[in-house]
């Protein structure tokens, strides 16, 4: 049976946030990315991304068997970007480094630019391979990461089941069953998801914010449903390291980890709608990423399009501003 893997829709916005500050004129914004890692990405065997994969180092396409990776959209990294034999990017690829080429069963339906060597190896590259440029030509700036919106401590009961108020908890550690969120804030200290968990996100109040200090860990076979609006005013952020550890899973939302040496791990098998960001590395198991095919789900349990990168924007403004009141209350004491 064919391997399968996480898919991933992006909600991938091009707009100027005011939350971040590019160190050079039309630098990427981390929102520009569907994901987006500090260090490194790495994108096993059976895995799709769709939408543009960033990191501020290197990008690794990784084969494992006949099923092998593929993307659609450019790859931007300062440093080298691998492809293993068999793998598809249909986009461009854009490095400040070299560019290693698997063999001939690679194709790239777009440019190459690399500041460093790009020997083709016997794959294909429709748009033609431009190599040897140097950074100052090609340049992919280093995208800025944004510090963490949130410092804790959180402290109080664990969440297992029902319908929190917004406020300061445990852990979210439900072991099944379902779990309902409405609009605003929750802390946590970290979470265990278990296996068949159902967490609801009512966002037609507005966005809904769940912060980690600790590690997240999610089980197999969870599913998000996201109502009242759209995917994008879900937002996951932990300081420590977020790891998918079993599969079948249907999650959706920002996953962000934020802290300074903070990973992902997309886990196989699993459906996500929404973007990924970590400060150090993003990875996945075995086959963590497949095509994505965006279908809307009864009741506008996933709600995506091209109208929703604004959307996408203005939640980002919106942490920002969160950030801002936080500030306020905390000088105010």
């Amino acid at each position: 049976m064919e391997a399968r893997g996480i898919m991933i829709a992006l909600l991938s916005s091009t707009v100027a946030l005011g939350l971040l500050e590019p160190t050079v004129a039309n630098a990427d914004l981390i929102t520009d990315f569907a994901v987006f890692a500090g260090v490194n990405v790495f994108i096993p065997h059976g895995s799709h991304i769709a939408g543009q994969i960033g990191s501020n180092g290197t990008v690794n396409y990784i084969q494992g068997n006949a099923n092998a990776p593929t993307s659609t959209g450019t790859v931007k990294a300062n440093g080298t970007v691998t492809l293993d034999t068999g793998v598809t990017i249909n986009g461009d690829i854009l490095t400040n480094a070299n560019v290693i080429f698997g063999g001939p069963g690679d194709t790239v339906t777009g440019l190459v630019r690399a500041g460093g060597t790009a020997p083709l190896n016997g794959a294909t590259v429709v748009g033609g391979v431009t190599a040897g440029l140097g950074p100052v030509v090609v340049p992919i700036p280093l995208v800025i990461i944004p510090a963490p919106s949130f410092t804790g401590p959180f402290g109080g009961p664990d969440v297992t089941g029902g319908s929190p108020a917004p406020g300061v908890y445990g852990g979210l550690n439900p072991a099944g069953g379902t779990v309902s969120f409405t609009s605003g804030t929750y802390g946590f200290t970290g979470a265990n998801i278990g296996n068949f968990t159902t967490l609801t996100m009512n966002v037609a109040g507005g966005d809904i914010f769940l912060d980690f200090t600790g590690d997240v860990s999610v089980g197999g076979s969870v599913t998000v449903n996201v109502v009242g609006g759209p995917v994008s005013r879900v937002h996951w952020e932990t300081l420590g390291d977020w790891g998918f550890v079993n599969g079948f899973g249907h999650f959706a939302g920002t996953i962000f980890a934020s802290g300074p040496s903070s990973d992902v791990d997309l886990g196989p098998d699993n459906t996500l709608a929404g973007q990924v960001f970590a400060s150090n590395t993003i990875r996945g198991t075995e086959a963590f990423i497949e095509p994505a095919t965006v279908t809307p789900e009864p009741a506008s349990l996933l709600l995506l399009g091209t109208g929703l990168l604004g959307l996408a924007a203005a939640a980002w403004r919106r942490r920002s501003a969160r950030r801002g009141r936080r500030t306020d209350d905390h000088s105010s004491q």
